[in-house]
């Protein structure tokens, strides 16, 4: 990109672990900062060095944020990809229902999608359309686990399920895929 060669930044690249939320907004701000636009770096933390070549100023934020934000119009928001979403559902769930049920609890808790690093389920789900659409539609990787590996976190699930455990082996699916993600990626 223009900004990439005059800057030695791609602002819709991010180093690995990173996502840009506002894509759509990148090439006007890349843009404006290729003709000489500062850049005011807030929170940026992790990302700082990256960053470290862009011309200081006001024109343009950069924002690491940590709780989902709106960017203002002449802003790129980032958010590090540190949310581990574990997943269960009935076969043949609606994907759209899938999808409604986590936005609702991505908001509920001012999380953003583009925080999300991985999703996860049991391996009975591998092949679930709802799971691999979330999945896709969030472009993240998808990941199951045997039921033994997710029973190995039965002390640390807050609400264990023995009417799970009885129909799939391990007493939790979601929060122990999400356990379970957290370990694979630590």
């Amino acid at each position: 990109t223009a900004s990439d060669i005059s800057t030695g930044v791609a602002l819709d690249e991010p180093p690995s672990g990173y996502r840009l939320a506002n894509p759509e907004q990148a090439k006007q701000i890349m843009a404006d900062i290729v003709s000489g636009a500062g850049v005011d770096i807030t929170g940026a933390g992790a990302l700082s060095e990256w960053l470290g070549p862009l011309k200081k100023g006001d024109d343009v934020v950069i924002t690491l944020a940590e709780h989902a934000k709106t960017p203002a119009v002449n802003e790129l928001v980032y958010y590090q990809q540190s949310v581990m979403v574990g997943a269960g559902c009935a076969r043949g769930a609606s994907a759209e229902e899938l999808t409604e049920l986590l936005s609702h609890t991505l908001a509920l808790h001012h999380l953003h999608p583009a925080m999300i690093a991985a999703i996860g389920s049991l391996d009975l789900k591998a092949d679930e359309p709802a799971m691999l659409n979330l999945a896709d539609t969030l472009n993240v990787p998808f990941r199951v686990f045997r039921a033994d590996a997710l029973k190995q976190f039965e002390d640390d699930i807050s609400a264990p399920s023995a009417v799970v455990e009885a129909e799939v082996g391990t007493p939790s699916v979601s929060e122990a895929s999400a356990l379970a993600l957290a370990g694979a990626h630590s």
